[in-house]
């Protein structure tokens, strides 16, 4: 565990054999350039483009569901919660929190909160739609594409 103090120079530990400039602006040596020392520089970043937020992670992981061999139909959500950790590793994705991504497929699925009997327990249970084709694109005369439907 981090212990946070509060102190002067808290965050000067690193510089402190660094010369400080004069109340002028002007330093008595050179000062280092600090550009990059930032926290948001410091944090390595991915190189591929990996979705960050919850709806986002939703969205990939309903797809992966919906592949053959995933879990369709009603699927209790201790379930979800750990093949959503399957599809995190798999995907090599940092995982989100599931409260946020299952909150964010309630929405996607456009369902409201769903609860099941299973051996005198209530459970929470999403039902997860089996992948449809794709939807049917018509060509009009006039030369408009529109969906069909």
């Amino acid at each position: 565990m981090i212990e946070w103090r509060r102190s002067r120079n808290a965050f000067r530990t690193s510089w402190a054999s660094e010369p400080i400039p004069d109340r002028s602006g002007s330093a008595s040596a050179s000062v280092p350039d600090r550009s990059g020392t930032d926290p948001a520089s410091m944090v390595e970043r991915s190189v591929t483009a990996a979705p960050v937020l919850p709806v986002e992670h939703a969205q990939h992981f309903l797809r992966w569901l919906q592949e053959p061999g995933g879990r369709v139909g009603w699927v209790p959500a201790v379930e979800l919660a750990q093949a959503y950790a399957e599809f995190a590793a798999d995907q090599s994705l940092e995982a989100v929190g599931w409260v946020a991504v299952g909150r964010e497929l309630r929405r996607l699925l456009g369902t409201p909160k769903t609860y099941l009997w299973s051996n005198g327990k209530k459970v929470r249970v999403y039902f997860i739609p089996a992948a449809g084709p794709a939807p049917l694109t018509v060509i009009e005369r006039s030369g408009e594409a529109r969906e069909a439907g």
